[in-house]
């Protein structure tokens, strides 16, 4: 669980550094930052106090809620690894993808320190 961690944090360390050529940058990185923070928290302390993984877990996936409905309707699936570029709703996909990404590791992150956490408490 450990190894799998420091991947993310690594992984997630990377999203962030891809976000300074972002239209809306400061958002992204809060997300991907907060993301990779919790990740390296529980490489090196084993223990994450759950209910911070399950916070960034919610707004994640509350976040990729917004962005849902119009990838549905909108996004062409051929173009998700054709282009970087903001020409379509490609990167509303891709966001979405990195958003799930984010609330699906936290939501590990969260379910294993709660199972962990002794008295199973709010902190």
């Amino acid at each position: 669980m450990r190894i799998v961690s420091a991947v993310m944090a690594l992984l997630f360390a990377w999203s962030v550094e891809l976000q300074w050529n972002d239209p809306d940058p400061a958002q992204w990185m809060a997300m991907y930052g907060a993301a990779m923070v919790l990740a390296g928290w529980f490489v090196w302390k084993k223990q994450v106090p759950w209910l911070w993984p399950a916070l960034v877990a919610i707004v994640a996936a509350a976040w990729a809620g917004t962005l849902l409905p119009g990838v549905l309707r909108e996004a062409e699936w051929g173009d998700l690894v054709k282009t970087m570029k903001h020409e379509n709703h490609a990167e509303e996909a891709r966001e979405l993808g990195g958003l799930a990404i984010v609330a699906l590791w936290n939501g590990v992150l969260a379910l294993v320190a709660w199972r962990r956490a002794p008295a199973r408490r709010w902190h």
